[in-house]
């Protein structure tokens, strides 16, 4: 960071500063970020309205927006939010492809047990996962973490593209 002296620091030096749950600041360096380019949300970010931001910014809020769905809905429903645009900046930005893979396989098992899936549920009115899901689930747990601290570690070296 830049300095000691408050008033030299960037708004997205402050956030790391002031918010130490890595996940939490991200949020507040998404909205920093959704401030300085007039976008709008509905409850989620709009993903189509992220084209104008820079690589860095883009990966941050795609990656805060999804990590925030994924707590909130569960791992399931974040399989099918904007999951193919989220593998790539895990790819590209992060460099963490072993990530990547587990949400692919992750879906690739979500896909391919749907039709079964929906019989168990007409059949016994609950969903319960498979073996093969919950394996994923917990290794995606697994790596939740590195994926948190990669991201943390890429918004500091690339300080000077954020609010």
């Amino acid at each position: 960071m830049k300095g000691g002296n408050e008033e030299y620091l960037t708004l997205t030096e402050k956030i790391l500063r002031k918010y130490k749950d890595k996940e939490i600041a991200f949020m507040h360096i998404s909205f920093a970020i959704e401030d300085q380019y007039k976008l709008t949300r509905n409850t989620w970010v709009d993903f189509d309205q992220l084209s104008q931001l820079s690589p860095e910014n883009f990966c941050l809020v795609t990656l805060s927006a999804w990590m925030h769905y994924e707590s909130w809905e569960g791992f399931g429903a974040g399989l099918y939010f904007h999951l193919d645009i989220i593998i790539d900046q895990i790819k590209t930005q992060l460099l963490l492809p072993q990530v990547a893979n587990i949400l692919e396989k992750a879906r690739e098992i979500d896909q391919a047990q749907a039709e079964q899936q929906k019989a168990i549920l007409k059949k016994e009115g609950i969903l319960r996962p498979t073996p093969e899901a919950i394996e994923q689930y917990d290794l995606f747990d697994t790596q939740r973490q590195l994926l948190t601290d990669t991201l943390y570690a890429f918004v500091k070296a690339n300080i000077e593209k954020f609010p």
